[in-house]
């Protein structure tokens, strides 16, 4: 009976352990892959960047809109990261492509619910999006400013973060030992083919982190954010490790969803978790420059989690201010249905203009 239970327990820890395990593998090969393929298609991949991303602006809007389609903000970090690498996009692009990811992310949280609303005709607005909703508006209050801060302020910066990103090397001799294998992937597979691939390995990763999670105590991590409910930096400190521990926005944020339908935690007091979630969520873009061996891709990384971070705090230590704007916000995108389908038209509006604005100036 004893080792019954002991072999049960073994299986518990295996199952996630092992999960964990091999979505680093795929995450590994993935991230390669992808940089192989982009590698391989770049020649046919500038005329088609040149008409898509003709600026800042539109690499902004770009990163934004892909993110739909494919349903994760990581996908397109990662893209956008090995873009950079074969010198496709610049730095300030870069930069802007993983705000843009940040942006999108977030937004297809908000679409989700939008259909719920619409299947389920007996749930109110209010109940039915609110989640959504709070969670848009606090990605968008952390990225509006760190989008606008990092504009004015990285290009002059660049030297010099290029400077000290060119002191310190990434290689790791493990991942340069898959290039031959890399290699004849995309030879038999061809370019195309390969990044399609790559893509499939990178969002199976990420759902391989998600299950490694499953055996994670979700009741006492409520439990302990219920007690800790006024505690605006506790929460904001669980919401980053949380979120930087499963890469998955949609864990971490799932994880407290119960706890407001049950009333422990009020609406207002999720806010810091959020924002400790829109910091933590980086830290897989940071393991995607590390693999690359990309410094420079890395240090533009760090700066956006610098500016991720000290906005996120500002709006901490101002936590009055900052609660009762989100309120007003929140308040007046779901007080009617006519309000929130314009809300819902900016998701889209807002990227579209961005990718063609710079083609009309």
């Amino acid at each position: 009976m004893q080792a019954t239970s002991q072999l049960a327990r073994l299986r518990e820890v295996a199952r996630p352990l092992g999960a964990l395990v091999v979505g680093v593998a795929a995450f590994l090969l993935s991230i390669r892959l992808l940089s192989g393929a982009s590698a391989a298609l770049s020649p046919s991949l500038v005329p088609v960047l040149d008409r898509v991303v003709m600026g800042p602006l539109s690499a902004l809007g770009a990163s934004w809109l892909a993110t739909y389609p494919v349903l994760n903000g990581t996908a397109i970090a990662a893209l956008s990261m090995v873009l950079y690498t074969e010198a496709l996009v610049t730095p300030l692009e870069l930069f802007l492509m993983i705000c843009g990811s940040r942006f999108g992310s977030v937004t297809i949280v908000l679409l989700v619910g939008s259909v719920e609303y619409v299947r389920q005709r007996d749930v109110s607005l209010r109940d039915a999006m609110w989640f959504g909703v709070l969670s848009f508006l606090v990605t968008w209050s952390v990225y509006l400013p760190v989008t606008a801060l990092g504009y004015v302020t990285l290009a002059p910066l660049t030297p010099r973060l290029s400077a000290m990103a060119s002191r310190f090397t990434l290689e790791f001799a493990a991942l340069d030992s898959l290039e031959p294998f890399i290699e004849r992937i995309v030879e038999t597979l061809g370019p195309l083919g390969a990044g399609l691939v790559a893509l499939g390995l990178l969002l199976g990763s990420l759902r391989l982190f998600d299950s490694a999670f499953d055996a994670v105590d979700v009741e006492q991590v409520r439990d302990s954010l219920a007690r800790h409910g006024r505690n605006h930096w506790f929460l904001f400190a669980i919401g980053f490790v949380v979120t930087a521990l499963s890469t998955s926005v949609a864990f971490s944020l799932g994880v407290v969803v119960p706890l407001s339908v049950r009333g422990y935690v009020e609406r207002d007091e999720l806010l810091p978790y959020i924002l400790g979630a829109n910091v933590g969520t980086l830290i897989d873009t940071v393991a995607i420059a590390i693999v690359l061996d990309e410094p420079v891709g890395l240090a533009v990384v760090l700066f956006t989690a610098a500016l991720a971070t000290l906005v996120a705090t500002v709006f901490v230590v101002a936590y009055p201010w900052y609660e009762a704007a989100i309120e007003t916000i929140f308040e007046t995108a779901v007080e009617t249905r006519r309000h929130f389908l314009a809300f819902l038209g900016l998701l889209v509006a807002l990227p579209l203009v961005l990718l063609v604005v710079e083609r009309l100036v």
